[in-house]
């Protein structure tokens, strides 16, 4: 029996090990192959190949690529024959799995015999449900699914090994809480340059919590403090030079032509005039100078320049 999974690859593991439980596989020899290392002459030999052990066996190929529009080597047509061959009288004792991320239809006579011989599913699951999979026989304190979701958020393909984490850490006891979310997943970080435009709102806003949030977010993403002075200084004299434009009436495209910025940059930037007055723009350009005068002369340490920004607000 052939299946053939088409989708994303990070999907592709968690069906897999349905497809082996339900065909009762799971206790026969198991193996994974490459289409770069394999040709499909050698893995359909090794298909046929009666083992020692067991006549029963599954045989998954990760990257069925000729069955797309592309891949990193040709597949020649007489390897795609024999493999056609082996579907039309294909054996009972193994299952065979073939991982595709999208099908070429235009390949008519492939694609027919494939639909006709193999079992084809869609791999689309939501993250929820990737999640429930997971947990069947766990019970999921309120909010696990949550802040999962939230911890893996712009990297789902996370999702299947922080689960099989958490399923390892609470073996015994088969309940999950959000604590464990929190102590063992590791959290996706913000993106960059968002995380600056949110610690410009949260300084204008003089929400210290919320600045040392950001700040926080920032060094874990690498950012150096001298570094990020001067992005906050180039992010101000960006502001005002915005707030100028648009006093005189400029469109957000006409902005972002006049300063050679992306319009969604300026789309960012705009939005945050909605905290500042040209005075508040000058007055942060004036302390951030001040501070990169007193880092440079020796004054501060480059180490406390934001805590002391933040400070300031």
């Amino acid at each position: 029996m052939t299946y053939v999974l088409v989708g994303p690859s990070y999907l592709a593991p968690l069906k897999e090990e349905e497809l082996i439980l339900e065909n009762h596989f799971q206790d026969e020899e198991r193996f994974t192959y490459g289409i770069e290392e394999i040709s499909l002459f050698t893995l359909l030999e090794h298909i046929n190949t009666i083992s020692f052990l067991s006549p029963k066996k599954v045989v998954i190929l990760k990257d069925a690529f000729f069955l797309s529009s592309d891949g990193p080597r040709k597949v020649s047509d007489e390897e795609v024959s024999a493999l056609t061959s082996y579907l039309q009288n294909q054996s009972q004792d193994v299952l065979l799995i073939l991982r595709v991320e999208k099908l070429d239809e235009r390949k008519r006579n492939l694609m027919k015999i494939i639909r006709d011989k193999t079992t084809m599913i869609q791999l689309n699951m939501n993250l929820e449900e990737r999640i429930k999979t997971h947990f069947r026989e766990y019970q999921l304190e309120n909010g696990v699914i949550n802040s999962l979701m939230l911890a893996v958020k712009g990297e789902e393909a996370r999702i299947d090994s922080e689960c099989e984490k958490l399923k390892t850490y609470r073996m015994n006891e088969k309940k999950i809480t959000k604590k464990d979310v929190e102590d063992l997943v590791k959290f996706s970080l913000p993106d960059q340059e968002e995380t600056i435009f949110s610690f410009s709102r949260a300084l204008a806003s003089k929400d210290k919590r919320k600045a040392y949030q950001d700040y926080s977010y920032l060094k874990q993403m690498g950012v150096d403090p001298i570094f990020l002075l001067g992005l906050l200084e180039s992010q101000f004299r960006t502001l005002y030079q915005v707030q100028v434009l648009k006093d005189k009436g400029y469109t957000k495209e006409k902005i972002a032509d006049s300063l050679k910025m992306h319009p969604y940059r300026v789309l960012k930037t705009q939005e945050l005039l909605h905290f500042f007055t040209k005075k508040d723009i000058r007055n942060y350009l004036l302390l951030i100078q001040s501070f990169d005068y007193k880092m440079k002369s020796g004054q501060i340490d480059s180490q406390f320049l934001i805590d002391l920004l933040i400070m300031r607000v």
